[in-house]
This record gives structure tokens, C-alpha cells and sequence, in this order.
């Protein structure tokens, strides 16, 4: 098993982080430059950001940082992904039809939102422009729901969709 470190930047790139490798190959990575003082700029080797949509990873096995194009690569060629999606698509057409639709309770729908834990602000921030304009919720810069192992709520399908949508 190989050990490995890796950052990602967010995907609106508002928090991207800034790593410098040093002639004694260190790795330094944080959102701030200059969080630890001492590393002088004669020592510094390379200095850089993350970028938007790039992947960071290092190899302490290797002893190097691998390339995003190659991690992403070597990540898109490591399973028959296309192989599988051949084999197990499933197009909306080929469904059966649903053998019960069950109507909508208008009466009963602020209960529903209630029980499964939806706020004011899920509804109007991040429901209403899916819903409206068929737009991705963006009142949110990241999730800090705890995993659903660690909760003892239920985890929201919005929530759920958030994640998702941020992959």
C-alpha cells in the first residue's frame, strides 16, 4: 500500500492553497504563504499554487509529486470504465413504467420538510434555484455536515445532491 498525500482545490477556486518544495524536498503546503518563517528563499526549490480543477498529489513511496495529468491518467486507465458503462447502462427509455405514482400532499409537505431536517434557508438559498431554473445551488462554499455514521440525524437528499454535484 502505497502512502500518499494529496490536496485538491475547491471547485470555485476560493481557497486555493500555496506549497513550496525545498532543495532538501520538503513538501510545505497551506492556504497562507509564510507559515513556517524559517524556510529562507535561497532554500526554496519550487514555489506554487494549486489551480482549479488540478489534483496535488505527493508519493512518499516515490519521493515526488505526480503530475496531475499522469495521476489522472493513470486513475482513468486503471479500470475498464468504458467496459462497464457498455455493459451495465441503463437508458431511461428501457425503464418500466412506475407501478405506483403516488399523488402529492400538499397538507402534509411542511411536516415532510421538517422531519427531514430542511431549514428556511435550504429551501430558499439552495431548493428554489434547482427547482425554479433547473440552476446548482452555489449558497454554500462546502458541506460541514458530519458523515452520516457520525450523526445521529438522517442525511438529507440535499445535502446528498451537494456532495455529489461538487465531484
Amino acid at each position: 500500500m502505497e502512502t500518499v498525500i494529496g490536496a485538491v482545490l475547491d471547485r470555485n477556486g476560493l481557497r486555493p492553497s500555496r506549497y513550496y518544495v525545498t532543495k532538501n524536498d520538503w513538501v510545505i503546503m497551506a492556504s497562507e504563504v509564510g507559515v513556517l518563517p524559517e524556510i529562507k528563499p535561497e532554500d526554496v526549490k519550487i514555489k506554487d499554487a494549486s489551480s482549479r480543477g488540478k489534483m496535488f498529489l505527493v508519493s512518499l513511496a516515490e519521493h515526488r509529486i505526480i503530475d496531475d495529468t499522469e495521476l489522472k491518467m493513470k486513475i482513468a486507465t486503471e479500470k475498464p470504465y468504458g467496459e462497464w458503462l457498455k455493459k451495465n447502462l441503463v437508458r431511461l427509455e428501457e425503464l418500466p413504467e412506475a407501478p405506483d405514482v403516488h399523488e402529492v400532499d400538499h397538507d402534509t409537505v411542511l411536516k415532510r420538510q421538517q422531519i427531514f431536517g430542511y431549514t428556511y434557508e435550504d429551501l430558499k438559498i439552495l431548493m428554489s434555484p434547482m427547482a425554479v431554473n433547473g440552476e446548482e445551488p452555489t449558497g454554500s462554499m462546502g458541506t460541514d455536515t458530519p458523515l452520516a455514521v457520525l450523526s445521529d440525524r438522517p442525511k438529507s437528499l440535499l445535502i446528498i445532491s451537494n456532495i455529489f454535484s461538487h465531484r
